[in-house]
Parts: C-alpha cells; structure tokens; sequence
C-alpha cells in the first residue's frame, strides 16, 4: 500500500483496512515523509527466498495487522506465521523508491540483502 507513493516519490492519503478486524485505517504521506497516528504491523507469511514461488499469494498476503491479531489470524487461517514488522515507510522506500526511474532493472540477490540488510533485517527470513 505504500509502494505507489513511494515510487511516484508523491504524497498520498491511503485509506485500508486492519487484516484482522476489517476495522479501517488511514494513513498519510506527506513531504516524503508517513503522517498521522497510524500504527500497526505488516505481515509477511513467507521468507523473502520463497517470495517467488507464489508471488500471488506473497502479495495478496502481505496484510496490516495490530500486533494482538497476527497469531490468531495465522491461526485460523492455518496461515504460515511469517514475520511482522512495525509499519515502515522506510523499507517502502528502500524497495520501491527507484522502481520508476529510467535504468530500473531488477536486483540481484545481493542488492536485495543489501536493501534489507541496510535496515537491519538480515536474519534469515530477510535473505533471498
């Protein structure tokens, strides 16, 4: 959800859902910059090296959830537990930032561990 603005480099009023409780969610980017009070945590249901193998399912469930909602989601879902992270502007950035500019190719597997890794996520489950 945030990817569009973050590689238009636009502002951008974003109304979702919470994956867990359908309740709604707005959120703001303004300057560069996320705006507003909107916390939460996207979830990711497969580690970054299987991404591939399914991109439909990688997408259509990487979802925002407040923390307490992950596991039972998992749950009844019978969903992979994934990763969660806080909600990040940055790593929209970082990863989709430069996807619109003329010479955009797609990265290597050492640019992506570097994109991840410059965040700090480089365990395991970030590696492609």
């Amino acid at each position: 959800m945030l990817g569009i603005p973050a590689a238009l480099r636009a502002d951008a009023e974003i109304e979702a859902e919470y994956a867990g409780d359908g309740s709604p969610v707005r959120l703001s980017v303004e300057g560069g910059e996320l705006r507003g009070g909107a916390a939460g945590f996207v979830y990711f249901p497969l580690p970054l090296g299987r991404w591939y193998e399914d991109l439909i399912f990688t997408w259509a469930n990487i979802l925002l959830f407040r923390s307490e909602e992950i596991d039972g989601w998992c749950e009844g879902d019978s969903a992979p537990r994934g990763e969660a992270l806080t909600l990040t502007w940055e790593l929209s950035k970082a990863w989709y930032g430069d996807r619109l500019s003329p010479g955009y190719r797609d990265r290597t597997a050492e640019e992506v561990e570097r994109v991840f890794g410059s965040l700090g996520l480089t365990r395991a489950f970030w590696r492609p």
